[in-house]
């Protein structure tokens, strides 16, 4: 303990020997000495902080740097495929077109028999049309049939002065015969019609009367496995008269 004191007390005298003659030789008290020296210890750390925090700054302008440039790439690639947009213009499917096209009805695709006089549609299972030779009181004949099947078919027959359903010797001798055939009374456009259905759903025969003309569209399957109900009402969904 006693050389620790005696070190302490000679590291002190060597101090102040150091401060006295620092401040003889820049002439001024050894008090501003000691504070010169303590003030330049304090404007060293003041140093080391500004450093730190120059490093602080110069890392945030880098990373506002690097954002920057990201970003105003980000907006030129933007403005390029914009401008390109631009240019092509619009397709033909887009805007209200395109909408208009969306809510456009799936057409049928159901073939057309368009005569002289009457015209209606019919189911896709027929695919040969054959007009007939007329009778002294028809003004028009026609044979649809299947070249799928030979069972079925639909005959059209208009005849002329014909001005009610009893003048017809067919529409007669099925109203004659209930236990085959039953009467069904259906709407087309323009107005409504008879279908005479046959008892073992071989046939339906629909008579239109227009004036003194009656148009008569008979459908037949022998086959046991066609719906002549589906047949016969593409047909009375779509009749009319055309001359």
């Amino acid at each position: 303990m006693g050389w620790f004191s005696r070190h302490q007390e000679e590291e002190a005298e060597e101090t102040h020997r150091l401060v006295q003659h620092a401040a003889q030789l820049h002439g001024v008290p050894a008090s501003e000495v000691v504070h010169a020296v303590l003030d330049e210890d304090d404007e060293e750390l003041d140093d080391q902080e500004e450093a730190r925090g120059s490093k602080k700054h110069v890392g945030t302008w880098v990373t506002l740097i690097v954002v920057g440039v990201l970003f105003g790439a980000g907006v030129i690639y933007m403005m390029r495929l914009a401008g390109s947009a631009d240019n092509a213009g619009p397709t033909a499917d887009s805007g209200p077109k395109a909408m208009q096209k969306a809510i456009q009805p799936t057409p049928t695709g159901l073939p057309t028999l368009t005569g002289q006089y009457i015209a209606f549609s019919y189911s896709g299972v027929f695919d040969s049309v054959k007009s007939l030779v007329n009778l002294p009181n028809t003004a028009e004949r026609y044979a649809i049939g299947s070249k799928g099947d030979y069972r079925r078919s639909i005959i059209v027959t208009v005849e002329n002065r014909t001005p009610t359903l009893d003048e017809d010797s067919g529409y007669k001798y099925r109203t004659l015969n209930p236990a085959l055939y039953r009467a069904q009374v259906v709407k087309v456009p323009g107005g409504s019609a008879v279908v005479m259905i046959k008892s073992d759903n071989t046939e339906r025969t629909l008579y239109f009367l227009h004036g003194e003309r009656l148009a008569i569209v008979s459908v037949t399957s022998s086959n046991g496995t066609d719906t002549l109900e589906a047949y016969i009402s593409a047909i009375t969904a779509s009749i009319r008269w055309v001359g």
